[in-house]
């Protein structure tokens, strides 16, 4: 693993107050709902489990119309392997899975898919990521401001900021307070709508900065693509630092990125069209 340590510019003519302000932000949002998504993830994961399992076993059942659209997003989604949820075969998930492919009795099913449906629409109205992490199926125009300081876990985090830091406050500096604000704001926004147009429908909520993070990176690409950037890796546990331009480093990461958004699309826990839009939105914005 390839990890920047500094650029060659690491004073600036003021001090990063929105750069300060950006991380501040990020760690204090982070801190405020980390917790409470852990604890309702797995409930969310096992209704929205619970409902394509039923669905898919009993399609002669009527969900809502919220749990409807799930339903038949997903299972545009899997094609052919949709038909596998009905197979007599197919291994039971768990122990309500074993009991529903027993029951027989139709409007017992149905109240089971009711209950599921209010499970559901009910976790749609409470969960952080469903109101405030970007969901390109239904985005909500708050969402595109927010999702921007949500992160899934402390790497997540500590990872984007440390990126935002190496870029950001030298944008900044460069830029002015004001510009760098409003591009970052754009920047963030604009990375979760490529994100969109590259994986329409997803019900999987977006959260992270690295989007907006990697718009600075595409900033910085086209305002110093000659500055050399101190990089650090292990070989056979021994480290190794050694300087290489911008204009190396970072069209080598955007072109991987697209071609893990290729290969994986939304099959990846990465949102790596976020980060491809994000850049290029950098890089026109610079």
């Amino acid at each position: 693993m390839l990890i920047p340590l500094r650029h060659e510019n690491m004073r600036g003519r003021r001090w990063p107050v929105i750069t300060f302000a950006l991380l501040g932000l990020n760690i204090l949002a982070f801190l405020l709902t980390h917790w409470t998504i852990e604890a309702q993830q797995p409930q969310r994961a096992e209704v929205r489990l619970h409902l394509l399992l039923l669905a898919g076993t009993h399609p002669e059942l009527k969900p809502s119309p919220q749990a409807a659209l799930f339903i038949d997003t997903v299972k545009g989604q899997l094609g052919n392997a949709w038909n596998q949820l009905g197979s007599p075969n197919r291994r039971s998930q768990d122990s309500w899975d074993s009991q529903m492919r027993l029951q027989e009795d139709p409007d017992e099913l149905q109240q089971q898919m009711d209950a599921l449906c209010r499970q559901f629409d009910d976790l749609q109205q409470t969960s952080i990521l469903d109101n405030f992490g970007f969901v390109p199926a239904r985005p909500r125009a708050i969402s595109y401001l927010t999702a921007n300081f949500l992160h899934g876990g402390w790497l997540h985090l500590i990872g984007n900021l440390w990126f935002l830091w190496l870029a950001g406050f030298i944008l900044e500096d460069n830029w002015g307070r004001l510009i760098y604000s409003v591009f970052y704001l754009l920047a963030g926004a604009a990375s979760l709508q490529f994100y969109a147009w590259c994986s329409p429908g997803s019900f999987a909520p977006l959260v992270g900065a690295s989007g907006a993070v990697a718009a600075l990176m595409g900033a910085f690409l086209v305002r110093f693509p000659k500055m050399k950037v101190e990089m650090a890796t292990f070989a056979f546990f021994y480290p190794i630092r050694f300087k290489a331009p911008v204009y190396y480093l970072l069209p080598l990461w955007a072109l991987l990125e697209f071609f893990y958004g290729a290969a994986l699309g939304q099959g990846s826990a990465v949102a790596h069209w976020a980060h491809v839009g994000g850049f290029l939105f950098g890089m026109l914005g610079a």
